[in-house]
This record gives C-alpha cells, structure tokens and sequence, in this order.
C-alpha cells in the first residue's frame, strides 16, 4: 500500500454531496491495533482527518458526523465486535459456527436468505439515572398500548429519521420501523441477505442503535423481558433458500399453500429440534421469562399457515417472498448462534427428509402438544438437551456443544 492510491466513493453517496470526491492518500501508518492494520491520514476534510482503509480499491463509507470507514474495517469491527476467533477457538466462535453450517448448506445446493427484525423498548433514561433508580420505575419514550402509532412516531421523527439514515448509511437498512405494542417499544425489520451477511448486519444494529439511542438522550435495551407487566422482545428470523442457480426452492405452486417439498421437510426439522436447540435460541433467564402464553411468545414447537400464535410462521406468497419465521427467538440472543441453530434444524429436516406434524388453525395457546414438542422449562434444562442431542454435535461439534452447554447452566 503505497501514498497516492484511489479509492472509489461508496455506491450509496452521491460524488456531488461530499467534498471528497476522490481522495488522494497522502499518508500512511501503521497502528498499534490489529484489527485496523492500517490508518490513513488525509488532509482535514470537514472536521474529519482520519481515514482507516485495508487494501488499495476498497470502497469508502461516510458514517455519521464525517467519520469515514472502508467496506474492509466494517468488516474486521464485525469480526472483533462479534468475537470471530481463528484456529482452535474457531470451534467455539459463534460466527464461526454459522460459517460452518452455511458451508454445509452450500454442500447440499442451498444459498439460505435470511432477514432479522427486533423489538427494543425506548427510554428516556441515561446511563446514571437507570443506577440511581436501581433499574425500577423507568420512565418509557412513550406511553401506552399504541402499536403502529402514526403520533408517536411523528412525535419522535427525529430519532426515527437519525436510526434510520444510520442503518443507511452503515449497510444495515431497515425494511421497516414502527412503534409496537407496549410503552415505549418499537421494532425494526432489517433488509433480507445472504445469511451470514443477515448476521452481521443484526450485530451491528443492535450495537449502534443503543449507541445512537444515548447521543439522542434516549436509552434503548433489547432485554427479552424487561418487566412482567408488558409483552416481551423478540427477534424473529425471516429464512428461506435459494438453489445453485438463484431459484427459491420454498416455493411450488402445484402444493396447497404454494409450499414446496423441501419447505415442508425444512420446517418438520425445525419443529422436531427446537427443544433440543433450544438453549442456543433463548440463551437467558430473561429468555425464558418471555416464553408464556397470550404474550406472543410461543410456548411449545408449533407451526402453522400465517399463524403468529406458533413458533413457526410459515408466509405463503410468489416465488420471491414464500418464507418461514422462526418467532421463538427473543431479542437478547446472539444473531450468528440463533440462526446457526435455525438453519441447522431446518437443513437436517430436509437431509432426513422429516415430516411436520399437522400445522395449527386457530389460537396455538388453546392446543394441547405431545411431550416431545413440549420446552424445557428452565435453561438448566435447556442446556442438558442441547448437550444430549446428536443433531446438535453433528451440526455445531462437539466443541461448541460442550462449551455453550457449560455456559448455560
């Protein structure tokens, strides 16, 4: 890397609307940090003097307030800021571990898309006042039961508009943000993407939407259930699967509800593994204080057509939008352990070809479940199901197994 290299401007700003143009380095050092090898310097240009770059040709990303990044760091800050390890301890590394269920999907001709959406309550608290209330009586951006409020979200449209265009901007655009039901809550849907790519993106925006939620005066939490009084936060998983040529094998429009064979056998694996998975889903106490009826949590491996009382909700549609969401998953859980899990689950229906129980029609809180469909009631339980189950250490290893398992109880 030489002084003098360009660099391409990011496709998403406009050449005209920066004074950056094409930047000439004319600088280069090496910094005592080795997740950002190197920091360019570049004359001061508005109030920003600092550029970190990796490779010649990489494409600049303007963040907020001028700080600039190469496409390459966000990629190292999402490898250290998820905890990506390499050699032996990638093993245990919970990217690593999605990494490694991706490989084996490809194996079996899947490209599997996957897009997180979560719900975070909004406080107008600080990190000094939480303390000094010791965490009780905290007072919400807003009141009431008032999901999808048009006011409200006019009313705060400056921190809607400022999370927003960071998401934009950072690579992690929001489908879709609104206010959910309970004081204070919203929920974001984040882009669908290759899944891995999907994880990232779901690390990131749980990262900084905490931090542009303080420098708004705000603070957000994406605790599963931060009281008893309100509905708890989830993290549901929008998943389907490509083929090697690009073509969404979810979709038949010869089979009832358009599902294909592969769909079918992907959300029976699903079923039939997520009380044994489940400890990687709802990895906290907190979690499992979500998990109780009437609340929109689900509380045993259901499935159904639309039915947004089960676990899994399988969305008919055309070839481009038939997908399964996989709703047990709450807020607090890490996104590369979750959607290895889902993924896993899934993938081995279709390898051994399972087949799902009937789908639930109607309220799944009013059925009666047969025991193997049932949750472990506590994560202790959660963790000796996890450690006994073989689909979990021939997908995960007994590596991860051991070691998350040990972590949970």
């Amino acid at each position: 890397m030489t002084a003098g290299n360009k660099f391409a401007l990011h496709p998403k700003l406009k050449e005209d609307s920066l004074p950056l143009g094409r930047l000439e380095i004319s600088r280069v050092l090496l910094m005592n940090d080795a997740r950002f090898p190197w920091c360019l310097l570049v004359p001061e240009i508005d109030g920003a003097t600092e550029i970190h770059l990796l490779d010649p040709g990489d494409q600049l990303m303007l963040m907020r307030e001028s700080v600039v990044l190469s496409k390459a760091l966000v990629e190292a800050y999402r490898r250290a800021n998820s905890g990506e390890f390499a050699e032996a301890a990638e093993a245990i590394c919970p990217r690593g571990v999605l990494r490694r269920v991706l490989d084996r999907a490809r194996k079996m001709g899947f490209e599997p898309l996957a897009g997180f959406e979560y719900e975070f309550f909004v406080f107008e608290e600080n990190a000094h006042s939480i303390r000094e209330k010791r965490y009780r009586e905290l007072k919400p951006m807003a009141p009431g039961f008032f999901g999808y409020s048009v006011l409200r979200n006019s009313v705060h449209q400056e921190f809607y508009r400022a999370l927003l265009d960071t998401c934009d901007v950072m690579d992690f655009s929001l489908e879709g943000l609104h206010e959910e039901t309970g004081p204070g809550v919203l929920e974001g849907a984040i882009t669908v993407d290759k899944a891995l790519a999907a994880a990232d993106k779901a690390a990131l925006f749980k990262t900084f939407t905490k931090i542009l939620a303080q420098r708004c005066g705000f603070l957000a939490t994406f605790m599963a259930k931060w009281s008893p009084d309100w509905p708890g936060q989830s993290g549901h998983i929008h998943i389907s699967l490509k083929d090697a040529d690009g073509r969404a094998v979810f979709h038949d429009p010869k089979n009832p509800h358009a599902m294909s064979d592969t769909m079918r056998h992907f959300i029976a694996g699903q079923q039939r593994l997520m009380p044994e998975f489940l400890a990687m889903i709802a990895p906290t106490v907190n979690s499992f204080t979500r998990l109780i009826p009437g609340f929109w949590a689900p509380t045993e491996a259901s499935w159904g057509i639309d039915n947004r009382t089960c676990a899994l909700r399988a969305i008919p549609g055309g070839a481009g939008s038939q997908r399964v969401e996989y709703r047990v998953a709450a807020a607090d859980g890490n996104p590369y352990i979750v959607l290895a899990a889902a993924l896993a689950s899934g993938l081995w229906g279709v390898e051994n070809r399972i087949e799902p129980q009937d789908p639930i029609s109607g309220n799944a809180y009013d059925q009666e479940f047969p025991g193997e469909l049932q949750f472990p009631g506590t994560l202790w339980e959660a963790a000796q199901r996890l450690k006994k189950s073989d689909a979990a250490r021939d997908w995960f290893g007994d590596a991860f197994v051991d070691h998350f398992a040990a972590t949970r109880e």
